[in-house]
């Protein structure tokens, strides 16, 4: 996918090597040596489980890029697979599918359920405001709560 992305975009190309080198190009490129550096069975699976914090280190260095930059790597990717299980849910309950990036934006406002990392995501930000605002409500584990009864 990153090979013919860099290709719709000209990265191939004659032009490029005398035009000024465009970030989007250079960005993909840095992507595609993060994922050459990845081992066959990381590259097939399908969560992010499989890179434990070992693998990540060992990625960074092949592809001489930073932990953060693989981390990140790994999140677009995981972030792609719930697009992915989106458009499956789509394409099984016959409903339209989005035809452009706007489209896509503006129905996974209301339509796609979020992936892992961005509901770790959303935890962290809901925990990090609720500590600013001292807040100290109980922790929900079930869908309902029982008051404690008084006796009798």
């Amino acid at each position: 996918y990153q090979r013919k992305l860099m290709d719709l975009l000209g990265a191939y190309s004659w032009r490029r090597r005398f035009a000024p080198d465009d970030p989007n190009v250079a960005h993909l490129e840095k992507e595609l040596k993060v994922l050459e550096a990845m081992t066959p069975v990381e590259l097939a699976s399908n969560h992010k489980s499989v890179f434990n914090t070992q693998s990540i280190d060992l990625i960074a260095e092949k592809s001489n890029t930073s932990v953060r930059f693989v981390k990140q790597v790994i999140m677009e990717h995981d972030v792609l697979r719930a697009d992915r299980r989106w458009y499956q849910i789509l394409a099984q309950f016959d409903r339209p599918q989005p035809k452009s990036f706007e489209d896509r934006s503006f129905m996974a406002e209301y339509d796609r359920p979020f992936s892992e990392t961005e509901n770790e995501m959303r935890d962290e930000m809901v925990e990090k405001e609720a500590l600013k605002r001292g807040d100290r409500r109980l922790r929900l584990t079930w869908i309902w709560y029982r008051h404690p009864s008084c006796g009798g």
